[in-house]
């Protein structure tokens, strides 16, 4: 016990009395003062020692009341959150693979935010002190740095989005500037096929602002006519232009316009869908995409959780060539 911090001993202290069946699951434990006092260690120790036990899944607290037991069962694995946007179709990729490389031993929550901001500072407040680890895709918004922030860096892996990953310790995000205007450039020679080429911004996938930024560039520097286009400018959606939308509900609207007014994707119009799906591959003639390898962003989140690695990777977005481009 020498070796040991306080912090561990009070740790070690609570588990073997729950071993030894001498505190049962529902019994009252000793106040933050109590143990304090028992142990001759400062509160804050011991409400860090209580934060960590909570994390673990033994103990919870009642407001007013104090702290309780709530599981006999001691297991010293991860206790994963895991927060997404949204369960469509590449984050299943995303969830598939990490389940599929992860030790069951580890449990791991999926929590869903729907891009609503009050959604996400909900579910950091109310429920991140019952976890270990965190994997967390948030949304884009200003008070996103601030809830980072009360979560351990050393056990945070931020997904996706990198505009915050300056703020975190570890991250596998994809590039949204570079990455997405490397494409476009290598694309030069198909994109001048359209008459324009149209970014359709997204009700219900909001990309960061990068993506919409390095889009306005490109076009600019290239010299091609094209614009962003708000949600529902069906208007715009004209015969020989090119488009990239970002959400499955804007894939679905563009082909239904191709449809009824007779057109072929890849012919009388351009399509490139962002993220890559399988169902791509057997839409018409099948559907062209720009897109990181969503599987590979799953299983990289698991061996942070599995080898407690230092993860700062940035995955680079490729072009799967179908008919509708």
């Amino acid at each position: 016990m020498q070796n040991l911090t306080k912090y561990q001993i009070i740790i070690n202290d609570l588990k073997e009395k729950v071993s030894r069946k001498e505190i049962r699951p529902g019994d009252l434990l000793p106040s933050i003062n109590e143990i304090s006092s028992r142990h001759r260690v400062a509160k804050e120790t011991v409400v860090k020692a209580y934060r960590s036990l909570r994390q673990a899944g033994l103990i919870d607290s009642v407001p007013g009341k104090g702290f309780f037991l709530i599981s006999d069962r001691i297991n010293d694995a991860p206790r994963v959150m895991l927060i997404l946007n949204t369960f469509n179709s590449y984050m299943q990729t995303l969830y598939r693979a990490y389940m599929d490389h992860t030790d069951p031993s580890i449990r791991t929550d999926i929590y869903f935010h729907n891009n609503n901001m009050d959604v996400f500072r909900s579910l950091i407040n109310s429920y991140s002190s019952r976890y270990t680890h965190f994997l967390i895709k948030p949304p884009g918004h200003g008070d996103v740095p601030g809830l980072l922030e009360k979560l351990d860096r050393s056990n945070l892996l931020l997904l996706d989005r990198d505009e915050y990953k300056d703020l975190v310790r570890h991250y596998v995000c994809q590039d949204f500037r570079q990455g997405f205007t490397g494409i476009l450039r290598r694309m030069r020679s198909d994109i001048a096929r359209y008459e324009g080429l149209y970014l359709i911004r997204s009700r219900n996938n909001p990309h960061p602002q990068a993506t919409f930024e390095a889009f306005t560039e490109f076009l600019e520097e290239e010299r091609i006519p094209g614009a962003i286009l708000p949600p529902g400018e069906e208007g715009e959606i004209r015969r020989n232009r090119g488009f990239i939308v970002n959400s499955d509900d804007d894939m679905v609207r563009l082909l239904q316009i191709f449809r009824e007014k007779g057109w072929e994707p890849g012919r009388d119009g351009g399509l490139i869908v962002y993220n890559e799906t399988p169902i791509l591959e057997f839409i018409g003639k099948g559907v062209s995409s720009l897109s990181v390898d969503f599987r590979e962003m799953g299983i990289l989140a698991s061996r942070f959780i599995t080898e407690q690695k230092e993860s700062r990777i940035i995955l680079q977005p490729r072009l799967i060539r179908r008919s509708s481009f």
